[in-house]
């Protein structure tokens, strides 16, 4: 009997770690794009692309732009941004915005540098 006792705590046990080790695993599912800065952005829910003048919330894993005079949350840029290297381009981290609408403050951040560097077909003068 006393056998039968331990080795049911045994399992019980067993059953616990795995559910915690689920959990944990589910949890960090949600990972930044590659094109995202990494060091030190880690808390930052919203970057604004200056250059296409849209925001991408890295929490929903989706972008946010202007179609016509609607924001639209899409996982992809329009077709016009197909060839747009997310990679090169100059993106502003909103640290310390919370919130789901960082448009709301568009006509502050319609001013940030555009570097065009994410422009395919953009030609740099020197």
């Amino acid at each position: 009997m006393k056998t039968i006792k331990l080795l049911a705590i045994g399992i019980l046990f067993l059953v616990s770690n795995s559910i915690d080790a689920q959990v944990s695993v589910n949890v960090n599912i949600g990972a930044r794009p590659v094109w995202a800065p990494a060091p030190g952005y880690a808390s930052v829910d919203f970057f604004y692309i200056p250059d296409i003048h849209a925001y991408y919330d890295t929490r929903a894993s989706v972008f946010i732009y202007l179609n016509g005079n609607n924001w639209v949350r899409a996982r992809q840029l329009p077709a016009h941004y197909r060839h747009y290297n997310l990679k090169k381009c100059h993106k502003v981290a909103l640290k310390g915005y919370r919130g789901n609408q960082p448009y709301r403050h568009f006509d502050n951040h319609k001013h940030y540098h555009k570097s065009n560097n994410g422009n395919k077909n953009h030609k740099h003068k020197k």
